[in-house]
């Protein structure tokens, strides 16, 4: 079986819930702010208890996650989601 879960709005959020815009556009607005990287849980949080479960799932799942742009190579974020997908 396959498990394909979307990253924005489903695994990752921003912090401040009153944010409506785009993630991956708040990612580079972030990093033109801050000259660069940035510290990711700082702006965003990650849904830790779906990633749990998926982690608990057997091997007869498939995981695999999709975004539209780069926020997933952050490092941070990056680091976070190879625990659970193979190759974000």
């Amino acid at each position: 079986m396959v498990i394909l879960s979307d990253l924005s709005r489903v695994l990752l959020f921003p912090k401040d819930n009153k944010y409506l815009g785009g993630l991956n556009e708040l990612h580079k607005k972030l990093i033109t702010e801050k000259g660069g990287m940035y510290p990711a849980f700082t702006y965003f949080e990650l849904n830790q208890e779906l990633l749990d479960y998926y982690k608990s799932l057997d091997s007869d799942h498939i995981l695999a996650v999709f975004t539209t742009d780069v926020i997933q190579d952050h490092p941070d974020i990056r680091r976070e989601l190879e625990k659970v997908f193979p190759n974000p």
